[in-house]
């Protein structure tokens, strides 16, 4: 449905609009799902505070090196 009807993109184009002044970020992902978060606080925004362990510079790296 939502590859033929495009409810996803409509949806966020108007949360966008809606909520503009409070700086967030929008991203369409996957067949069924939508992110909203506060900008600069993608997927990776955790790892800036895992502290030791976590390989170079707090990649993902040391995550999954066992």
């Amino acid at each position: 449905m939502d590859l033929e009807n495009g409810v996803r993109k409509t949806m966020v184009e108007k949360m966008r609009k809606k909520f503009a002044n409070l700086d967030l970020t929008f991203s369409i992902g996957g067949q069924i799902s939508f992110d909203l978060f506060p900008k600069g606080w993608d997927k990776t925004y955790c790892l800036r505070f895992g502290g030791a362990g976590l390989g170079r510079e707090g990649g993902k790296e040391g995550l999954l090196a066992g």
